[in-house]
């Protein structure tokens, strides 16, 4: 792959806008390719009384289809795993896959969970495991089971959230002040547009919109990471 890429491993659909939709933008702008690995479907997020549960798969992934549209995914990749219960995946099975998908898009850069997976949520906290030990794996030479040319990731980044932004959205859970912040003002209304395309997760959100305004003007124009040392 000649262009520059960036590859987000994430556990459901939503993250990708939620933690980096401005980031996202701003790459397609400048004229990188994005790619999105959606380890679930959501099938265990909020219905809004839109769809019944057995129809919140399929949904969620229109939802999904519809704002990576909006923001200028390239591609996604869905691994179809039950939300809920990344932690109870076969790790083996997971890492290989994830490392295959990185040997094949070979990105530039990969933005994904941090070991307090952001909000503590534990699909979070497991998708960072699977996709620290895939990129690790992904170059070394010794896996022939993994199909693709070996391949080392330049960089790796952590979602990161500030501690202003996590007391605002009652987030206990401890983690090192992000190191890395980008401006996406420039973005926002299409990071807002993007967030408005997963319709059934809305009262999931009112968490990010009944803060003070000084806080919401942050989530919708920064965007925080760790660099993975």
């Amino acid at each position: 792959m000649n262009s520059y890429s960036i590859l987000l491993i994430y556990a459901h659909p939503d993250d990708e806008t939620v933690f980096t939709g401005g980031l996202i933008s701003q790459c397609v702008f400048k004229g990188k390719e994005v790619y999105l690995i959606s380890a679930t479907r959501g099938e265990a997020g909020k219905t809004s009384g839109l769809c019944t549960r057995e129809q919140l798969s399929k949904v969620r992934e229109e939802e999904l289809r519809e704002a990576a549209k909006i923001l200028g995914i390239k591609d996604i990749i869905f691994l179809g795993y039950s939300d809920g219960k990344l932690n109870e995946v076969n790790q083996l099975e997971i890492t290989q896959r994830i490392a295959a998908i990185i040997r094949r898009i070979r990105p530039d850069i990969i933005v994904t969970f941090g070991p307090d997976g952001a909000t503590g949520h534990k699909d979070h906290k497991a998708i960072h495991v699977f996709a620290s030990e895939a990129v690790s794996i992904a170059g070394e030479q010794k896996c022939e089971s993994i199909a693709g040319k070996v391949f080392k990731v330049p960089k790796v980044y952590y979602v990161a959230l500030a501690t202003k932004i996590k007391k605002a959205w009652a987030i206990h859970e401890e983690s090192p002040e992000p190191d890395t912040v980008i401006c996406v003002k420039q973005y926002s209304n299409i990071k807002m547009k993007a967030l408005k395309c997963h319709k059934t997760q809305a009262l999931s959100f009112e968490k990010f919109f009944n803060v003070d305004r000084d806080i919401l003007q942050r989530f919708l124009e920064e965007e925080t990471f760790r660099w993975a040392k």
